[in-house]
């Protein structure tokens, strides 16, 4: 039994057998934020020694254009007294949401099924736009704020009284009042970075996204450690059979392979490696964390001639220690 149905049953089975409580609620909703952290995706540690090393490769083909194209059917959002709102389809995709969605998929199995209009696109006032993601693992909304507006402060706030009518509104933030409560069949997750705001019914899929900004996070400190600058490298979580911006496939599974061969040897709790090539220029780096909070670069140059990955700097740098989780 998955999670987002244990927690109907649990708001069912309180309806009919304890009258209603603020103090009821409050620890109702602090159960369901203790499940979904015991349900976060852990880093990629390694957890036990590495003896052979064999990397299946598979490529995520695409750039940011494939999730520019417009798409999707307008969305109806029902208030209080079910007043119905209907929104046009988004022609196109900001470029913000773009980015977004490449680093989703390049981090994770997440697969861009299309966009849409959010049923969240009135209901922030001081929002800049919101999208409908739908993915493989679930539906996703998202909402994108002005950069000087700090999302983090936002909660979910729900009413798991009735069973199958469940609402929901957020504290924190201007809301258009006339829009509230909503309403959701089940719970609803939550997850704030920085000026975004993600909302879904399932568990699992919002622990993804958590799991994608905070190890996004990682390496950004991890490359700025080393003076390098995020916006010129991209990552390379997954590596297939067609090459990208003129990768070949030898390329890409020898520069795997030595990923996973450091000199020092991986050790249990050490982060895992990542490669990140250069953009323009045949470079390709390396960098991971040791359980002690030392980062790691080794970078390589493809040389031509040899057909080989040529290490070019094998560096080392006191950076921030990770809380394994």
């Amino acid at each position: 039994m998955d999670l987002e149905q244990k927690l109907r049953e649990l708001a069912k089975h309180e309806q009919y057998v304890v009258p209603y409580d603020p103090a009821l609620m409050n620890r109702m909703r602090l159960t369901i934020h203790q499940r979904l952290q015991s349900n976060r995706k852990p880093f990629p540690f390694v957890v036990a020694p590495i003896i052979v090393v064999v990397l299946i490769v598979v490529f995520l083909s695409g750039g940011l254009e494939h999730f520019r194209a417009g798409g999707g059917t307008g969305k109806n959002i029902e208030g209080e007294n079910n007043r119905v709102i209907e929104y046009a389809p988004a022609p196109v995709i900001s470029d913000r949401l773009a980015k977004m969605l490449n680093m989703m998929t390049s981090y994770d199995d997440i697969e861009i099924k299309k966009t849409g209009p959010s049923q969240l696109a009135e209901v922030f006032l001081r929002a800049d736009e919101a999208h409908e993601v739908e993915t493989n693992k679930g539906k996703l909304q998202v909402v994108i704020f002005p950069e000087n507006v700090n999302a983090e402060q936002i909660e979910l706030d729900e009413d798991l009284t009735t069973s199958g009518n469940i609402t929901y509104t957020f504290t924190g933030t201007e809301l258009k009042e006339e829009l509230l409560p909503l309403r959701a069949k089940g719970p609803t997750y939550v997850y704030t970075k920085s000026n975004l705001l993600f909302a879904t019914n399932n568990s699992s899929l919002v622990g993804s996204i958590r799991y994608i900004f905070d190890l996004r996070e990682v390496h950004s400190d991890i490359l700025t450690s080393f003076g390098l600058n995020w916006d010129e490298y991209d990552i390379y979580r997954r590596i297939g059979k067609r090459g990208k911006d003129g990768w070949s496939e030898k390329q890409l599974k020898d520069i795997a392979i030595i990923a996973l061969r450091p000199p020092d040897e991986l050790e249990i709790g050490d982060l895992m490696p990542a490669i990140f090539f250069k953009k323009g220029e045949p470079i390709a780096s390396i960098i991971y964390q040791k359980a002690s909070g030392v980062n790691k670069l080794r970078q390589y140059r493809w040389d031509q001639a040899t057909e080989a990955w040529i290490l070019e700097q094998n560096k080392s740098i006191q950076g921030k220690k990770r809380k394994r989780e």
